[in-house]
């Protein structure tokens, strides 16, 4: 296939970063062609989000406490 491109295959793409500011910065990509599950997990906290079919997410949060995930996840879960 050609360079650049990615399908269903390839699952859940993602990178995250530490910003200057001490927040957290979560990159994913979903090719395929259905929303799929992915988790965030950044030392023993974890969350759960769903990304839409063909899209790419950013999700921004603090060094996480088990309260602030909690929080996240709900604004990022779909039912």
């Amino acid at each position: 296939r050609p360079y650049g491109t990615c399908g269903a295959e390839d699952g859940v793409q993602a990178a995250a970063f530490v910003r200057p500011d001490g927040k957290v910065a979560t990159v994913a990509l979903n090719c395929a062609h259905e929303p799929r599950e992915w988790r965030i997990v950044d030392g023993e906290v974890a969350m759960d989000l769903t990304i839409p079919a063909q899209s790419i997410q950013t999700v921004l949060h603090e060094r996480p406490t088990k309260e602030s995930m909690r929080t996240l996840q709900s604004q990022y879960r779909r039912a």
